[in-house]
């Protein structure tokens, strides 16, 4: 048994693994630089025999090429942390001691300005150490959750797309948009373009004309105008018409075909006054899935999107609508890049929203679950081996997999209680 193997919930597990990595890779550094402050104090004429003495002491405290192995033998967690504290306060002593030293004897140079890097990069673990410290312990019962956001909070933080998502008494909800920045001139062009949009939809009703092609447009003038607006969200629904104008180009009355087409040029104009937008272009331009990528994440949003229609109530109808439009989306075949990035974060969120809340939830489970845990732990069953399919898509996810992993273990010996 290697160190930390007796740890089982893996989010600790990664939280220490990343603090040995660092570890390791600052007491690499810090011997380099241990090492250039004695030299320099052995060569320093100023410096007595009991400086030179302490130097070399403090240095062969500190100096250690086996860190990892010394970590790694030791067979218990609380074996492990002990060494990682011991190993710490020697690098972090030894390199108080030199920049002390240095200031009595020498002017300031190189090795100094690298002690202090070496002092900056060694303090944070610090912190760490003494979180994981009182997890092993239990000494402090917020020290797991301060584990848990360092580990996936910003690995689960939800990305600007179409749809955010939040879970709410176990149920799947639309989350709004965060407060973006609009320029000033912003709100008037965007009413322009607004009225230009209603005011065709208005001709159109008078026509003869697929319905379809109206619904779609009154979607977007929905976009338009919602409360919590979100150029992001607009650009999707616009996604639509631009497919309905190549597929219904022998159909639609001539009027509706140009001045729709100029409402689409028109709305470039005016999203990009948004920075959250020009942001979201500057993303989209540099994303570059191929054809496997696309059919791969097609399939995914529609198994995930068919999993949880059939699990009934366990998601808001705004969410069902918002999975079925992301669905339609995918299955386009002229998307522009901004519209597949918008598809592929909303699923990406919805992921990240159902894996962070399945991880409180794990934490805080009872015998006695409650209706509707009951019910939203029998979808995350059934969508568990989506969510190992996802972390398994990109290299980056992939330690999020004994993460899910584990999660499917919960999920299962709470169906036994």
């Amino acid at each position: 048994m290697a160190a930390f193997d007796d740890v089982h919930d893996p989010i600790i597990r990664i939280f220490a693994m990343n603090l040995v990595d660092d570890l390791v890779e600052i007491s690499f550094l810090a011997d380099h630089h241990l090492y250039l402050a004695r030299r320099s104090l052995l060569s320093n004429p100023r410096a007595g025999q009991n400086e030179k003495n302490d130097a070399t002491r403090q240095y062969y405290d500190a100096y250690d090429p086996n860190v990892r192995y010394r970590i790694h033998i030791s067979n218990r967690c609380n074996e492990a942390i002990k060494t990682i504290s011991e190993i710490y306060q020697s690098k972090i002593r030894a390199t108080e001691f030199f920049l002390d030293s240095r200031r009595h004897f020498v002017r300031y140079t190189n090795i100094d300005t690298n002690l202090a890097n070496l002092r900056r990069s060694l303090t944070p673990l610090s912190e760490k150490i003494h979180l994981l410290t009182n997890v092993l312990t239990k000494s402090d019962p917020n020290a797991r959750d301060k584990i848990y956001e360092l580990v996936i909070g910003s690995q689960l933080e939800q990305l600007d797309a179409p749809y955010l998502f939040e879970v709410d008494n176990d149920t799947i909800d639309l989350a709004p948009p965060p407060p973006i920045e609009k320029p000033a001139n912003a709100s008037e062009a965007l009413a322009i373009l607004t009225s230009e949009a209603s005011a065709i939809a208005k001709r159109l009703e008078l026509t003869n004309a697929d319905r379809r092609f109206l619904t779609a447009l009154t979607d977007y003038i929905g976009a338009l105008i919602e409360t919590d607006f979100s150029p992001i969200k607009v650009d999707l629904y616009s996604s639509k018409l631009r497919a309905y104008l190549l597929q219904m180009a022998d159909e639609l009355p001539s009027f509706a075909i140009a001045e729709v087409s100029a409402l689409l040029l028109s709305q470039e104009r005016v999203l990009r006054q948004f920075p959250v937008w020009r942001e979201f272009e500057s993303d989209a331009s540099q994303y570059e899935p191929d054809q496997d990528e696309l059919t791969k994440q097609h399939d995914l949003l529609a198994n995930i999107a068919t999993e949880t229609r059939q699990a009934s109530g366990v998601a808001s109808n705004e969410v069902l609508a918002a999975l079925e439009r992301l669905e339609r989306s995918s299955g386009e075949i002229e998307t522009r890049k901004t519209a597949t990035l918008g598809v592929w974060r909303s699923l990406e969120n919805f992921i990240k929203v159902n894996i962070r809340h399945v991880i409180e939830l794990a934490k805080t489970i009872q015998n006695n679950l409650s209706r509707n845990q009951s019910r939203y732990i029998r979808y995350l069953e059934r969508i568990i081996p989506y969510l190992k399919l996802y972390v398994g898509m990109n290299d980056n996810r992939k330690w999020l997999l004994p993460v899910v992993q584990w999660l499917d273990e919960v999920i299962k010996l709470s169906k036994q209680r």
